[in-house]
């Protein structure tokens, strides 16, 4: 929706892709005929393909600054979707700080029922690496808008692990604890740039933090449902499949959400028509072969399938990253414990602590 922002987080990856990119990288947020082109898309490939479920995600920067466009965009795609009796899928991710009730309810009212917010732990912590383009924190609103937000919509947490958060991540699920609050969280890998003096897990490490840190979640919260093997994907992520498209504000397309932000380039445009002009990169995102000689020999394949494709891609392909470097999920050093934690939250909703 934008690739402008109301935050100076210190790890976004967006101002990190600036030092790498092999374009300058614009501020950009989409304009009312890129949109009139996005309806007429959907409006024809949904109509020709007719697919069980259409998935979108309204992303940025941060797409709060465009939520009248939002709104309206979503409303149009749920509108085609029931005309067509297919189910309509939309989820936001934002830093949720734009977040009020009326918001929330006029998404509702557009068909959207899912938001995905990142806190990284609590107050001193996450005021530390999120905070304002003025520099004031930001955690006390977020997390108030998310105990609004939480009562109407699903919520997912999204908590960046660092080294030196640890504490404060037990303290937030603590706080979401005591607050009774039903949220999902998911737990990432947080990444720091080389010049930042904030240092950063290696995936390893990081697997070991993440069983760690979801055993922690379940001892707390008695109705988490923790099982991340319930579905299994057919690819990583959406770049290598052929139905999945990245649209920027400007309306030129990708493949990768890590591509937004100039480190990479368009695979086409999207044209005032609805029509796609594709150029040969999305070839390489179609044609690429995840798995390596080390992958073939992994315990985890393939319910990894090749780890980040995008890493792969950046090095191989664009050469802007160094060649080798780790893009495997960290179930490949957790695999136990992860479903060790699966069987416990199954054991408990077996016996009726809490459904």
């Amino acid at each position: 929706m934008t690739t402008n922002c109301n935050f100076n987080c210190k790890y976004c990856y967006q101002s990190q892709a600036k030092e790498i990119s092999v374009k300058p990288f614009k501020i950009n947020s989409i304009k009312e005929n890129t949109i009139d082109s996005i309806i007429k898309l959907i409006k024809e490939n949904i109509k020709e393909r007719k697919p069980k479920i259409f998935s979108v995600t309204f992303w940025g920067g941060e797409p709060l600054l465009e939520k009248e466009k939002i709104k309206n965009l979503s409303w149009e795609i749920k509108k085609i979707c029931e005309k067509e009796k297919i189910e309509y899928d939309p989820f936001i991710i934002t830093n949720g700080y734009l977040l009020d009730k009326k918001t929330i309810e006029e998404f509702k009212n557009s068909g959207i029922n899912k938001l995905i917010i990142t806190l990284d732990g609590t107050k001193e912590e996450h005021d530390r690496l999120r905070v304002l383009k003025n520099g004031k924190g930001t955690f006390e609103k977020i997390y108030e808008n998310i105990k609004i937000a939480a009562k109407e919509l699903f919520v997912k947490i999204r908590i960046n692990v660092f080294p030196h958060n640890i504490k404060s991540i037990k303290m937030l699920i603590d706080k979401i604890a005591a607050d009774k609050l039903k949220v999902e969280i998911d737990l990432r890998q947080g990444e720091m740039a080389d010049n930042n003096k904030l240092k950063s897990f290696t995936i390893k490490e990081f697997a070991k933090m993440e069983s760690e840190l979801y055993n922690y979640i379940i001892e707390k919260l008695e109705y988490y449902n923790f099982n991340p093997f319930l579905k299994i994907n057919q690819a990583r992520c959406d770049a290598p499949s052929k139905n999945s498209l990245v649209i920027d504000a400007d309306g030129k397309l990708y493949k990768c959400w890590g591509e937004i932000g100039g480190i990479s380039k368009e695979i086409g445009e999207l044209k005032e028509n609805g029509q796609l002009e594709l150029n040969y990169r999305k070839n390489i995102w179609l044609a690429i072969d995840p798995f390596d000689e080390e992958c073939k020999n992994c315990k985890v394949l393939p319910y990894c399938m090749g780890g980040c494709i995008l890493g792969k891609v950046l090095a191989e392909k664009y050469g802007v990253i160094e060649y080798g470097r780790e893009r495997c999920l960290p179930i490949k050093y957790n695999l136990e414990e992860m479903v060790l934690l699966t069987e416990k939250t199954y054991r408990r909703r077996k016996n009726g602590i809490r459904k």
